[in-house]
């Protein structure tokens, strides 16, 4: 979802108030859910279906159901049968909200591993892992 969000911002024009975020992540469901319906069909089956858990330290985290390559749920805590665990801080969200390209600033920060991932099943460590070499 952080990468989506860093996307997003990249794409658009658009403020976010970070509390208000952290207070409702489904505020940005719907601007992401728009670019990623623009991504070619390719990337949005590389996507597919997933369970992502975003741990940010300090809070209970929120997770991120997507389908078919779109944003189907976003809430407070674990989601079940988490396929990927992202880990963060809150200072790695204001970095990447205040920088001048979000994009960038998460490559950079997934690269020196600020931001971490952790797969639950095998399909997810090659997609985990295609994407770290199209990223570099």
């Amino acid at each position: 979802m952080l990468l989506l969000v860093g996307m997003v911002f990249a794409h658009e024009e658009i403020t976010i108030n970070i509390e208000e975020y952290l207070d409702n992540p489904s505020v940005i469901q719907d601007t992401a859910n728009l670019y990623l319906s623009e991504l070619p069909p390719i990337a949005r089956f590389f996507i597919g279906d997933i369970n992502v858990n975003v741990n940010l330290e300090g809070t209970e985290g929120e997770y991120v159901i997507l389908q078919d390559g779109l944003i189907a749920a976003v809430g407070r805590g674990a989601a079940e049968n988490a396929d990927l665990d992202i880990n963060l801080n809150e200072n790695s969200i204001h970095e990447i909200l205040d920088s001048e390209n979000p994009a960038d600033e998460i490559i950079e920060m997934i690269n020196s591993g600020e931001i971490t991932f952790e797969s639950h099943n095998i399909f997810t460590s090659l997609k985990i892992s295609v994407a770290r070499n199209f990223l570099r």
